[in-house]
C-alpha cells in the first residue's frame, strides 16, 4: 500500500490521483537550510548526533522526515524516540531538494516542476517526505507541462 493510498484530504481535489502537498510535509525553497540535511536541522548535534532518532548516529548530509530547519538546538545526551527506519532515515549522497528526486519533473526554464506524487507546482529547491533520489533529471516538454 502506498502512501497516497492511506492519505485522503477531502477538501483538496484529488482527482488527479495525487497527493496534497501538507500531507507529505511539502517545505518550499524558503525553508531550505543546508538542502534539507541534518546539518540544517534543530536535532542535529555538532558532534555528528541526533537529539531523537534512534541510533543517534548520523552525518552532516543525512537527512530524515522529521527535519525541521534551523539553527541546531542540542540540549545534552540524545534522548533517541525514533528508530531511523521509522523517521525515514536516508543516508545522504546531495541533499534532499525536489530537484535531486526521482519524482520531480522540471519545466524547462523556471525553477517551477511538477511531482508524481504531489499536487500542484513544487520548486526544485522545495522537499518533502515523499523524496527518492533520482538516477537522472528528466524536463518537461513544454506542450505537456502544466500550466501555472
Amino acid at each position: 500500500m502506498k502512501l497516497k493510498d492511506i492519505i485522503i484530504n477531502e477538501e483538496e481535489d484529488v482527482n488527479d490521483g495525487r497527493i496534497p502537498k501538507p500531507a507529505v510535509l511539502y517545505e518550499g525553497p524558503e525553508f531550505n537550510k543546508m538542502d534539507f540535511t541534518c546539518s540544517g536541522c534543530i536535532f542535529f548535534s555538532r558532534d555528528d548526533r541526533c537529539e531523537i532518532l534512534k541510533p543517534y548516529n548520523v552525518k552532516t548530509v543525512d537527512g530524515c522526515n522529521l527535519w525541521v530547519g534551523g539553527e541546531p538546538k542540542f540540549h545534552g545526551e540524545p534522548l533517541e524516540l525514533v528508530p531511523k527506519e521509522v523517521a525515514g532515515f536516508l543516508e545522504g549522497q546531495q541533499g534532499f531538494t525536489c530537484g535531486r528526486c526521482k519524482h520531480f519533473h522540471q519545466i524547462k526554464e523556471t525553477g517551477l516542476g511538477e511531482c508524481e506524487i504531489v499536487q500542484g507546482p513544487v520548486r526544485r529547491e522545495g522537499c518533502c517526505n515523499a523524496f527518492e533520489y533520482a538516477t537522472t533529471a528528466r524536463p518537461l516538454d513544454r506542450e505537456t507541462a502544466p500550466k501555472y
